[in-house]
């Protein structure tokens, strides 16, 4: 249900209503507000753009429509690995052209929008790692780190996210061997 007046729905209001004074009382009301405290990302990534549109939301969606496009790159890139053909890039244009959910939760202000994508970075980067095909300098190792530890941290769902994946990976590549 929307929220008499605005434009958002009452949770996504509910959210945006805890930006309103500076980052540090963001990150002091957090605890309160929230049931997973600091593992909220969203907040994190919503915050400078709800400084510069305040309630637009269409101002506020775009860091989720961002992040939707750079889901779908991930999953061209994942079906281009197992599907080698045409079929690769077909089934990736139809789950892009036909995935309305996932194309809805890009245009709200909630983290729907962003847990699908790090679904799919995390899979296709814990692939990479089980390959063998993964981080060979010091550079690469820490930025594979660092964005498992962004994913641990954006939100509770990430440490589900990360466990799932890497075992899926390492049963898969067990398998192969």
């Amino acid at each position: 249900m929307y929220l008499k007046g605005h434009t958002l729905w009452a949770d996504e209001y509910h959210q945006l209503r805890q930006m309103h004074g500076s980052f540090p009382d963001l990150l002091k009301s957090l605890p309160k507000y929230e049931f997973c405290a600091y593992l909220s990302g969203d907040f994190y990534l919503t915050y400078p753009f709800f400084k510069m549109f305040s309630f637009n939301k269409w101002g506020l969606a775009i860091p989720h429509i961002i992040v939707t496009v750079i889901g779908f790159y991930f999953l061209y890139l994942l079906c281009k690995q197992y599907f080698k053909t045409l079929w690769g890039y077909l089934i990736t244009f139809l789950i892009v052209c036909f995935n309305a959910t996932m194309i809805q939760h890009a245009t709200e202000i909630r983290i729907y929008a962003v847990l699908p994508t790090l679904s799919l970075m995390s899979l296709y980067f814990s692939l990479m790692v089980t390959s063998g095909d993964g981080p060979k300098t010091t550079k690469r190792k820490v930025a594979f780190a660092c964005f498992f530890i962004a994913l641990i941290w954006f939100h509770v769902y990430g440490i589900g996210i990360f466990v799932v994946s890497m075992l899926f990976s390492v049963f898969l590549r067990s398998r192969d061997k």
